[in-house]
């Protein structure tokens, strides 16, 4: 990707703001980057999430949602997410490709599985490693407690219906999918990165290294109830993330800020 993306960085020098998604990201990105442009215009701003439609879209039928269109058909692992059978449900979403290291979190499950065998991790999202996880899957036995659910148009049913939600990236901005799993109220673990010190607001989620041991290690800790989750005070949050914007791009804070999502990738 760096290849195509030196097209977009030979245009820095044209801009008066660069605003990354989080503190820790642009000066990641002031440092990887300040040759493209000075480094006073490196600026933050974190992400919001619209947390209205969030929960609107995570309150649909789960059954409805993954129903084949053609088909009619709901794949057979619904109904094991949403039966009453005691089972921890550990979710993941995101592209299955290599900086994800959805491997990684398979391997954690596993050791995690061996364990406590009421568990269950639902991968959402597709990618040119799918193969490669069935096959990990495969060998390690994990055939049925691991559910590879595919490219979801509305993920947040799935999200909703589990009980804490995991990343196991190499690397990350500020990940969405973190907001978006606080926003639903989920517990949350996930391995450190460069930017994980503004992943999580204070007081939420664990991060722990990036091993196949520490993650495994995370998932026993919140099956024990030790890992922080809490009400995610988003419209503070908001407040907060649409200050720093107005800041970055350099205009008064308007007042009262208005609560209006922005999102945009990582």
């Amino acid at each position: 990707m760096s290849r195509n993306l030196h097209q977009v960085f030979d245009l820095y020098e044209q801009y008066d703001h660069l605003v990354s998604v989080s503190p820790a990201l642009s000066t990641i990105n002031r440092r990887k980057l300040g040759q493209h442009a000075g480094p006073a215009k490196f600026a933050f701003a974190l992400n919001t999430a619209d947390a209205q439609r969030l929960k609107t879209s995570a309150a649909q039928d789960l059954r409805e949602t993954t129903r084949d269109s053609e088909t009619g058909i709901t794949p057979d692992w619904v109904a094991d997410l949403l039966a009453d059978d005691k089972v921890a449900n550990f979710v993941s979403v995101g592209r299955l490709s290599p900086e994800k290291n959805q491997a990684r979190l398979v391997r954690a499950f596993s050791i995690v599985h061996d364990a406590t065998p009421t568990t269950r991790l639902v991968l959402v999202g597709d990618g040119p490693l799918r193969g490669e996880l069935e096959s990990l899957i495969e060998k390690l036995g994990l055939e049925g407690c691991v559910i590879l659910a595919g490219e979801q148009p509305n993920p947040f049913p799935i999200i909703a219906a589990s009980n804490c939600f995991v990343l196991s990236s190499d690397y990350e901005g500020q990940p969405m999918v973190l907001l978006e799993a606080l926003v639903l109220g989920l517990p949350i673990v996930t391995v450190e990165f460069e930017s994980a010190t503004n992943a999580l607001p204070p007081g939420f989620g664990m991060v722990v290294p990036q091993t196949d041991e520490d993650l495994a290690r995370g998932l026993h800790a919140f099956l024990a109830g030790e890992v922080r989750s809490g009400a995610f005070d988003h419209e503070t949050y908001t407040r907060l993330a649409l200050e720093q914007f107005y800041t970055a791009i350099g205009v008064p804070v308007p007042t009262p800020v208005q609560d209006t999502p922005r999102t945009t990738g990582d």
